[in-house]
């Protein structure tokens, strides 16, 4: 599915509200320390279950478990 595309999207935005929010007040800086928080603690975990092909990571779509080589095969495969 499309799991891992929608994960990305939202890891990217939290990364964008970390680079970009400006964090004038309490609020604004913990919302900002929030958002680092995740974004990091995410890239942590899709690292850790990452598989690598020819020296190249390839990630789960699903980030809390091991990633695998994709098959073809099933409704998808025959289809492409």
């Amino acid at each position: 599915g499309d799991g891992g595309l929608f994960n990305g999207i939202l890891a990217r935005y939290l990364s964008l509200v970390v680079e970009c929010v400006p964090t004038p007040g309490r609020h604004g800086t913990e919302a900002v320390a929030i958002a680092r928080r995740i974004v990091l603690a995410t890239a942590e975990q899709v690292w850790r279950f990452r598989l690598e092909v020819d020296g190249l990571p390839v990630f789960s779509a699903d980030w809390s478990k091991d990633a695998t080589m994709p098959q073809a095969g099933g409704l998808v495969g025959a289809t492409i």
